[in-house]
């Protein structure tokens, strides 16, 4: 008999053959956990994963999963004589499995890895408007008129001149001794 997996992977190649890039929205901690989930991106071509409260409840009340998961959880809430916040636990298991899934997705497209990372609350790739107008306001003079490039060996780490900018900062390449 099929797995509910292998019913929803044996058509992906073809799919992705199309140009069609593949989401799972039926993630849960046995996929991640046995493999299956690594092997439908690697070999069926599947491109990405997304989730929401419902179908992480499916999975939580629906399999044994999370069992050990919150097991500990309860542990921890008994040594501490509280009870645990329960957005807090869903979202602790949630975004655990999501990281999980991200790391085996780590060949996401741009667009994808930035709603990949905006679900997971992660607002370092987001910036306000006053930063972006500062930006421009940067930006713009360079843009009209573009200083001339400067020459470097092909397979350097670029020209010289880049270590006078960065060095006030600490930062220094990695096969230099003047860091």
């Amino acid at each position: 008999m099929a797995t509910s997996t292998s019913l929803v992977t044996s058509s992906i190649g073809g799919i992705v053959a199309l140009g069609q890039s593949v989401w799972f929205d039926n993630i849960r901690r046995g996929l991640l956990t046995s493999g299956e989930f690594e092997r439908m991106v690697r070999e069926d071509g599947l491109s990405g994963v997304t989730s929401n409260p419902s179908i992480f409840e499916k999975a939580i009340v629906g399999s044994t999963d999370y069992d050990e998961a919150l097991a500990e959880v309860r542990t921890a809430a008994a040594l501490d004589a509280k009870a645990p916040d329960p957005k807090s636990v869903y979202e602790g298991l949630a975004i655990a499995d999501l990281r999980q899934a991200a790391d085996v997705l780590r060949e996401l497209e741009a667009y994808e890895r930035l709603i990949h990372d905006a679900m997971l609350g992660d607002h370092t790739l987001f910036t306000r408007a006053d930063g972006i107008e500062r930006l421009w306001e940067v930006s713009a003079p360079l843009l009209e008129q573009p200083p001339k490039p400067l020459p470097y060996a092909r397979g350097s780490w670029g020209p010289d001149a880049i270590d006078q900018l960065v060095s006030r900062g600490r930062w220094h390449l990695p096969d230099t001794d003047n860091g």
